[in-house]
């Protein structure tokens, strides 16, 4: 099946070509991703603060595994407390809400959630059920356990 014909880009002023399904051309899109950064809270304002980074310390300490290589049986350190629910919705910092996830997982996992709508509580549901039998228990400890695939 052939593929779509190029487009040009939307933005004003541009005539590249790019890909269907592609919003904007490269150039442009790092453009557009600038400006709208500079509008953007800090993350104190975004309910980043200390408070924030305590929890997430501890957090990442009592789980110290990426739940979604966790469900494959793989032990990979987690990098990233990830909000299911994110703090811009109304989410909260509980422990409820939170998942642990190394960056991979993390950027793919935010990607999806803002094509598909943030409710990961499923993910994170299967996600636990996998730490818990892996590890016995949903305590975090995983004492003497290798990073590779077991």
């Amino acid at each position: 099946m052939p593929s779509a014909p190029p487009h040009r880009c939307p933005y004003p002023g541009c005539s590249k070509l790019i890909p269907r399904g592609v919003r904007l051309c490269t150039e442009h899109e790092i453009k557009q991703r600038k400006e709208s950064e500079r509008y953007r809270a800090s993350a104190s304002d975004r309910g980043y603060d200390n408070t924030w980074r305590k929890i997430r310390k501890r957090y990442i300490q009592d789980h110290p595994w990426c739940v979604e290589h966790l469900k494959n049986g793989k032990y990979v350190p987690a990098q990233e407390v990830h909000h299911i629910k994110p703090i811009s919705e109304g989410g909260t910092h509980d422990e409820s809400n939170l998942m642990t996830l190394c960056k991979s997982c993390h950027s793919k996992i935010d990607a999806w959630g803002k094509r598909k709508g943030s409710d990961l509580s499923l993910s994170r549901g299967e996600a636990l059920n996998s730490y818990g039998s892996i590890n016995g228990a949903h305590d975090g400890s995983a004492a003497g356990k290798s990073t590779e695939n077991l």
